[in-house]
């Protein structure tokens, strides 16, 4: 059971301590994969890469509720913003081909799909390269000194009503699944579960933060893991039909691989949509 905000303590200076270890953490982690991503596009580095901004992108997010007007989250993302889309364009078409090869049907048409799969990876590879060779990252010590600047500063004052408010919003959005149709919805309440992960991920050390939001990470995993493979067969099928559209064939082509995408879409969302339902029983 959630603990009530006027029995609530917290431990600023831990917690303050925590932010400055995972912010390094994670820069650092990026940086390893940085430093390999320049060398080679590998599907693993790509996505390490991009899990680690990720992470950055939501503490940056979380430190913003909590300073308010003394931290500008989205100023302080800019500089690993085009990184971030790029490396995310090249990990979809990355996934979309694994996908592809899981459809049991053969067809001859699948060549022409697969090699337009590698032309748009060429491509992107090609455009991500030259964004790496004019943006520079910002030095380590930069970051490490622009963070534990700020983490001098104490927020206690109303910290715990703002963690309790950040919880619920990203709660209410994750098993709010049912009455959704907008796949741009949808993804929106991707991308809140997965901060209410990282949420859960940062704070694993205060049990008091824990108890305040009283929800598991792995019933949180479980509906990301979920809401993940709907997204990524749902780009999967849009990319299929800008493949038809732009080679000029019908919408009967390689039919039966479109039905599956579509279907393997569905799954996952009703799943995440029952997943949704059950987490919000258990919070009851």
């Amino acid at each position: 059971m959630p603990i009530p905000l006027a029995k609530f303590r917290l431990n600023g200076r831990k917690l303050r301590e925590t932010y400055g270890r995972y912010s390094k953490l994670h820069l650092r982690l990026f940086r390893n994969e940085f430093q390999k991503l320049i060398k080679s596009f590998e599907g693993e580095t790509i996505h390490e890469a991009r899990v680690q901004l990720k992470r950055l992108r939501f503490l940056y997010d979380w430190l913003g509720e909590l300073y308010q007007s003394e931290f500008d989250a989205k100023e302080r993302f800019k500089p690993y913003k085009k990184a971030f889309r790029s490396i995310g364009r090249i990990r979809d078409l990355q996934v979309m081909k694994h996908l592809s090869a899981g459809w049991k049907g053969k067809s001859s048409g699948m060549q022409a799909w697969i090699a337009f799969l590698d032309k748009r990876t060429t491509d992107e590879i090609d455009s991500t390269i030259l964004i790496f060779a004019k943006r520079k990252l910002p030095a380590a010590a930069a970051h490490s000194k622009m963070i534990s600047s700020l983490l001098q500063s104490k927020f206690e004052s109303g910290a715990s009503a703002r963690i309790k408010k950040f919880f619920s919003q990203y709660s209410a959005a994750a098993y709010s699944l049912s009455a959704m149709e907008n796949p741009e919805e949808i993804h929106d309440v991707r991308t809140t579960v997965k901060n209410c992960y990282y949420f859960l991920e940062l704070h694993r050390d205060h049990p008091e933060v824990l108890r305040l939001v009283a929800v598991r990470p792995g019933q949180i995993r479980e509906l990301g893991t979920l809401l993940g493979n709907w997204h990524d067969f749902s780009v999967l099928h849009e990319t299929f039909l800008t493949f038809l559209k732009e080679k000029k064939l019908p919408k009967s082509h390689l039919a039966g691989f479109r039905k599956y995408l579509e279907e393997k879409s569905e799954f996952y969302l009703l799943a995440a949509r029952e997943k949704g339902k059950a987490g919000r029983k258990k919070q009851k």
